[in-house]
């Protein structure tokens, strides 16, 4: 399936730290300003064996002097699901991005993001999406109809494809701009 993809954007960490903290993650909070909480810090690669929250939080104190919260233990599986994939598959090396959508969001309204879980942050997102996608939003949302999709992780999916045509373009910047790599070499940065 993703044989023929030039890029992938993905919500989701690549590449992670065995500890401290990913320079990706501290300067996407910078750029958010108050909406700095929607990003949260990239879990260690040492962390993602822990089999419940507590012993999580046990790693996260020992290995950063801070813990972690319920929300950002719930994504574990996901980010160790895309460690292991883009680890192991080296086909996409060069075409597998993480992106964010509220800072992708950010780069195209260039002015005061609102809150997605208000109902004027999704109007605002909604009408950023149609202005790059006219008309695709109505039609996605009538394919998924049914479907357990929440409207901002629809929302989330059209800003990563907005970051992924940037890609594409050669017009996308990434947080930081020279990134460091992992333990593996994977590039660690969020881009927009």
């Amino acid at each position: 399936m993703l044989l023929g993809c030039q890029v992938i954007a993905i919500d989701c960490p690549i590449g992670l730290m065995d500890s401290g903290f990913r320079e990706a993650d501290q300067l996407a909070r910078y750029r958010l300003g108050a909406r700095r909480s929607s990003v949260f810090p990239a879990p260690l690669r040492p962390m993602l064996d822990s089999v419940d929250y507590a012993e999580a939080s046990r790693h996260a104190l020992r290995l950063t002097g801070k813990g972690i919260s319920q929300q950002a233990f719930n994504i574990f599986k996901t980010v160790s699901a895309v460690d292991l994939w883009r680890r192991s598959d080296r086909s996409v090396a060069g075409r597998a991005f993480e992106v964010h959508p509220e800072v992708s969001f950010l780069e195209i309204c260039r002015y005061g993001l609102e809150s997605k879980h208000t109902a004027s942050g999704l109007v605002q997102r909604m009408l950023l999406v149609e202005r790059h996608f006219p008309g695709q939003l109505e039609r996605a949302a009538d394919q998924l109809r049914g479907q357990p999709v929440k409207a901002d992780d629809l929302l989330d999916a059209f800003a990563a494809l907005w970051t992924a045509r940037r890609i594409l373009a050669g017009e996308a910047v990434s947080l930081p701009s020279a990134p460091p790599v992992d333990a593996f070499g994977i590039p660690m940065a969020i881009w927009f």
